[in-house]
């Protein structure tokens, strides 16, 4: 790991969970390309002034851009209908505490980036803020249950494993993991390696004025590796959510 990518989870580690880490010296061009790494991340909240070795906390009040605790749907149309099961029977369960749909929100929030674009960085971060300062009140017995039957046990333990490899956060902390996903660390240095623009790109078909329809074949090929990266944690909603990717690309050739 280099140096940039070392003071980057250096800052990132005190910033959102206030570790004691001492970042190292870097020229400016280093520590400009640094906070382009935050911004491209979209993480500049943990990153609010770096200047030479001094850098500045966020307050703990800072909200996200997102609601991660809203329940999304899943692509697979049977996974989807086992999530709204899942959510009538919470909602009609009188004893039932908010904080654990909350956590699954949040778990699929991170299954939507990464299946859509990339892995979310804010968003593994954001489930590490919620397991330490409102874990203590999730039912993980229902979490356990409740992954299972959406089939997204291992992607769970995935965006975990991130947890435990790159943040220091101890095992006991997130129940859900079993073992440590082996590819966790790499995945997520494939993701700081990417920029921002070519996480905003899409791929779609288009159709020229022949009447023949073209599609950008990198940005597809990109996709097709992307799902396939994590088809082992999420074969279901992995393949769902490329097909679901493909259609709605033919959808919006020109009539």
């Amino acid at each position: 790991m280099d140096i940039i990518t070392r003071n980057f989870f250096h800052i990132l580690q005190q910033g959102a969970f206030h570790e004691k880490n001492q970042t190292e010296p870097m020229s400016p061009f280093k520590w400009k390309r640094l906070i382009q790494m935050a911004q491209d991340q979209d993480v500049t909240a943990y990153f609010t002034h770096v200047t030479g070795n001094n850098h500045q906390q966020p307050d703990d009040d800072d909200t996200t851009d997102e609601q991660l605790t809203d329940v999304t749907n899943l692509s697979n149309r049977y996974l989807n209908h086992q999530l709204i099961k899942i959510l009538e029977t919470e909602k009609n369960d009188e004893d039932a505490q908010p904080e654990t749909q909350q956590l699954l929100a949040i778990i699929i929030y991170n299954v939507k980036k990464m299946l859509n674009s990339k892995l979310s960085l804010k968003g593994i971060i954001e489930l590490g803020k919620f397991l330490r300062t409102k874990g203590h009140k999730v039912d993980f017995v229902k979490i356990e249950k409740w992954l299972n039957k959406l089939h997204l046990k291992r992607i769970a333990q995935l965006q975990g494993s991130i947890l435990i490899t790159d943040f220091n956060f101890q095992e006991e902390e997130i129940p859900f993991v079993e073992k440590i996903e082996k590819d966790a660390h790499k995945l997520l240095l494939k993701t700081i390696a990417h920029t921002q623009n070519d996480a905003a790109e899409e791929w779609h078909f288009r159709q020229r004025e022949n009447g023949f329809v073209r599609n950008n074949s990198r940005l597809m090929r990109r996709n097709i590796r992307r799902n396939a990266r994590y088809l082992k944690y999420a074969a279901i909603e992995s393949t769902s959510t490329f097909v679901a990717n493909f259609l709605k690309s033919l959808s919006e050739i020109e009539e």
